[in-house]
């Protein structure tokens, strides 16, 4: 593979973690969750989502997987896995979730996608939220440091998550 693969491996991967996959969050909330359910369902979008850029798949299905984690009325949790991250800020996995606010007789559907991103060095990781997608803007980013109290990247999250419910 050459230099320049590996820079096109980083867009295609870059745009699918950070833009399509939270944009198709946002647009088909929980029928998403429903559509992942197919086997290999998120390498088969990968795979398009290279085709469609006419550019060739580098990765092989099991590169690609997700869990739901929590499927409950008022709350949705998915990771989703991604090839092994070469580079910063490609993502090792992400958290999609998805809840209802209630607000003033209302309610809000709330879909928030969390990154776990690889630092410049093996061992280093950074949290991130992609905070609007329809913006396209950038969230906060939170360094994954030992000194935490979360046993893990989830623990952290749903904390977050949890304070913003109902």
């Amino acid at each position: 593979m050459t230099g320049t693969d590996r820079e096109k491996d980083f867009d295609m991967l870059y745009h699918f973690e950070f833009e399509t996959i939270p944009k198709l969050f946002r647009k088909f909330g929980r029928k998403y969750i429903n559509i992942l359910e197919q086997p290999a369902e998120l390498y088969r979008q990968f795979k398009l989502y290279c085709e469609a850029a006419k550019y060739a798949n580098p990765y092989s299905w099991d590169s690609f997987s997700h869990e739901i984690l929590q499927n409950d009325d008022d709350l949705v949790i998915c990771k989703l896995n991604f090839p092994k991250p070469f580079r910063e800020p490609l993502c090792e996995c992400a958290y999609a979730f998805l809840y209802e606010k209630k607000k003033f007789f209302r309610k809000k559907f709330v879909m928030r996608y969390f990154t776990k991103e690889i630092g410049r060095r093996e061992d280093e990781y950074f949290l991130g939220e992609r905070d609007d997608i329809r913006q396209g803007t950038i969230g906060p980013v939170w360094f994954l440091q030992e000194r935490y109290a979360f046993k893990d990247e989830l623990d952290f999250f749903r904390k977050i998550v949890m304070e913003d419910m109902p």
